[in-house]
């Protein structure tokens, strides 16, 4: 659907009067006039330098590794504008720059001393040549220049060289900006979201309820009927095993979940891997329909429900199994409660921006936290469903109009570089 969706909004450029058959496939046809050429015959990739790592921290110039800037340094070694291409690393990818730049040794360059071409039509015309499928070492993908060298591309005049360039230049920069004020769009959703959750959990659902100090600092003011209490004394709070991959026997062995398999409100349980439950052990380490998983640490705090996805999983070190002590509790108002603690920053390290290493068994049992009467924390989990859902919605229209319009640009330049639609009268 989005490919249909790109080729229609191409329709609206013209085409030349006449094409020709390339001969090669990624070209297929081209003007008639236009020539198909390997890289060699239209610029020159040169090597980069070594630069220490040290050396990477003074000056006004920019050092260029493969995947964009890497530091600053007191002199350059290209010429102004220039094009920087991924050699290791990032290789393939293409970077622009209009200033004079330091390329290290991970990195081809090419200013207007390498190419009779226009180097900004260059910098469009590489992002199209594949050059990133390039690479024969297995152990460090790279490209290798002589590869580069053979791998054609479409000619056309200096004169239109320059006519794509302007052209590209131009479009490229509207939909750049339609892109950056979508993702604002996202951001400013994503904060409403945020202050949504932070709101229903802390105050309740009833702006004219009493409210009573709740002597915490981060906490303030709740509802004046909500009490206050540890989570131990409403959950039982158990680490998970800790891996020994050398201990791993195949007996009594089980998928288990990791850190990164615990996302917001998701639990992945694809291609999981497997490690020895004893079984003294399985049942401690098993997980129940209903289990709170929070991330000891990474993204400390970050939470998810176990649904029972899979019949049997357990669970690594890594993750803190949270688990109800009374019928009453609601696990997925805790899981609002943790969204709100995390997205608030109380898991950071005495209130400043540096965060704590991980979230002990012992600091998450202590935290106390607000607690509605069990009737209440129902409503709340309903309310906050159904409005962060609509916010869900929405932010997910908004992230496929971006993904659209990322298609486009690049079947866009695609089109123009290859000659499928003729920008010249655009570009005037």
């Amino acid at each position: 659907m989005s490919e249909q969706i790109s080729e229609a909004r191409l329709r609206r450029f013209r085409q030349y009067p006449e094409y020709r058959d390339s001969g090669i496939e990624w070209l297929g046809e081209i003007p008639v006039h236009w020539s198909a050429l390997p890289i060699k015959r239209v610029c020159r990739l040169c090597y980069g330098e070594s630069l220490a790592g040290n050396e990477r921290a003074n000056g006004e110039v920019v050092v260029f590794g493969s995947n964009g800037p890497v530091g600053t340094h007191d002199s350059a070694n290209t010429g102004a504008p220039c094009l920087i291409v991924g050699r290791k690393g990032s290789f393939g990818k293409v970077n622009y720059s209009a200033d004079a730049v330091f390329a290290i040794d991970t990195t081809f360059v090419i200013d207007t001393r390498h190419t009779n071409g226009d180097l900004r039509w260059l910098y469009y015309t590489l992002q199209c040549a594949r050059l990133d499928t390039i690479s024969k070492d297995s152990a460090i993908p790279g490209l290798d220049r002589a590869d580069a060298y053979t791998r054609m591309i479409a000619l056309g005049s200096i004169h239109e060289q320059r006519a794509i360039a302007t052209f590209l230049d131009r479009e490229t920069a509207k939909i750049d900006g339609l892109v950056a004020r979508k993702e604002r769009l996202i951001e400013l959703l994503q904060e409403r979201r945020t202050a949504l959750i932070s709101r229903a959990v802390t105050r309740g659902l009833d702006p004219n309820v009493p409210m009573k100090d709740s002597g915490i600092d981060w906490l303030g003011e709740i509802p004046a009927h909500w009490c206050i209490a540890p989570v131990y004394a409403r959950y039982d709070v158990a680490l998970g095993k800790m891996l020994d991959g050398k201990r791993v026997t195949g007996e009594s062995s089980g998928r288990y979940l990791r850190n990164v398999d615990v996302q917001w409100d998701a639990v992945n349980v694809k291609d999981l891997p497997k490690m020895d439950f004893h079984l003294s052990e399985r049942g401690r380490y098993l997980l129940r329909p209903g289990d709170i998983l929070v991330c000891e640490g990474g993204e400390i705090g970050r939470t998810a429900i176990w649904g029972g996805e899979i019949q049997e999983c357990f669970y690594q070190k890594a993750i803190h199994r949270v688990r109800s002590r009374f019928a009453t509790e609601v696990p997925r108002f805790f899981y609002f409660l943790m969204y709100a603690l995390a997205k608030r920053g109380v898991f950071n390290a005495r209130g400043n921006s540096n965060t704590i290493d991980h979230l002990t068994a012992v600091q998450l049992r202590h935290y106390r936290l607000p607690i509605p009467a069990s009737s209440e924390q129902h409503a709340i989990t309903s309310f906050l469903d159904h409005e962060t859902g609509k916010i869900d919605a929405l932010i997910a229209k908004v992230r496929q109009a971006i993904n659209h319009l990322k298609e486009f640009r690049t079947a866009l330049i695609s089109a123009a570089v290859t000659g499928k639609i003729d920008v010249r009268e655009e570009a005037s």
